[in-house]
Order: C-alpha cells, then structure tokens, then sequence
C-alpha cells in the first residue's frame, strides 16, 4: 500500500483532471429545458446570449460584455413589448366596458388572485385525503366561530311573551301605512 497506490489516489483528486472530469460528465449529461424566470422572457434568444457569456465569466471580463449587454438590451425589449400587449388588451376589455374581465385581468396582473381553495396543511402541502381535507375545515369553522364572546346558553323563554300595553299597539298601528296589511302572527 506504499508509494503505488497513494500516488494514484492523489492524482485522481488533482484539480485539473478533476475538473476535466466534471467537464465530460456535464458534456455527457442532458441539460434540463431552459424555463423562463419571467413571463415576459419567452424567447429563446435572451437564453441563447445568456448561455454564451457563462463560459467567458472568469476568462475574458470583455468578451463578456458583449453578450450581457445584449442580453439586457433584448430583455428589455422584450418586457416592453410584453406590458404593452397586456395594456393593450387592458384597454381593450375597457373600450368594451367588460368590466368583469377587466378587474379579473387586472388581479391575475398584480397577483393578488384570491384562491378558495385552501386545501394545504400548515406546511403548505396538498392534502389529498378527504378525511384530512374534514379536519383542516373543521379547524377552520372553529377558529372563526370558536370565540368565547358567544354564549351557548339559551336563556329561558317564557310562554307569556313580554307584556306590551294596549296604548303601544294602537300607536303602532296607527303610525302604520294606509292601505297595508299589519304583521299578525
């Protein structure tokens, strides 16, 4: 185990071959589909310049440039044209005084979207089962409803009712409308 055997495991961790090594298998494996970070950024040649300045980012400060810079340039572009085809539509669905869809654009466009359905646990995972989906409502009914302020007991009604005197009726029904029947029970 002398000599031999160390000085391979060495030249193994070296860190030009190492770095070689990570080189081939990202070369080997398939990358994962470019996905937009913002809806705006749907085209593919934003990415295209973005990929082609990673390699030159450590090397060449100024072939760098070059790319970022016109990948910045089409980004705006691109989220210029993007807000103007949604104020367009905007203005559209308003000449068209579709005011429904207009406020429901409009919240889907600042992202305050309100959902109703509330189906996660306190970790935000979807729950699935229905006897869970039972428990979360039931937590939820009871901490609205579940306040001390409410009383449960009922006080106890009597059969005689409260007493009004005769003089309150004949002033009720005197400053009732002509020509309408009073309630009677």
């Amino acid at each position: 185990m002398t000599g031999h055997g160390v000085r391979n495991h060495r030249q193994s961790f070296h860190p030009k071959t190492s770095k070689t090594k990570v080189l081939e298998i990202n070369r080997l494996h398939p990358k994962p589909d470019w996905t937009p970070k913002y809806s705006w950024t749907t085209e593919k040649k934003i990415h295209k310049l973005r990929e082609e300045r990673k390699p030159r980012k450590y090397t060449d400060t100024t072939k760098y440039r070059e790319p970022h810079r016109a990948a910045r340039r089409e980004a705006c572009l691109a989220r210029n044209v993007w807000y103007r085809h949604k104020c367009e539509h905007l203005e559209s669905l308003y000449n068209k005084h579709d005011a429904f869809n207009l406020y429901k654009v409009i919240k889907t466009f600042l992202g305050s979207k309100k959902f109703t359905n509330h189906n996660v646990d306190e970790q935000n995972v979807p729950i699935m089962v229905i006897y869970r989906k039972k428990q979360v409502w039931k937590q939820y009914i009871t901490s609205m409803f579940g306040d001390d302020t409410r009383s449960e007991y009922v006080p106890y009604a009597a059969n005689d009712g409260y007493s009004i005197l005769p003089e309150e009726i004949e002033k009720a029904l005197g400053k009732a409308k002509t020509g309408k029947i009073t309630w009677t029970r």
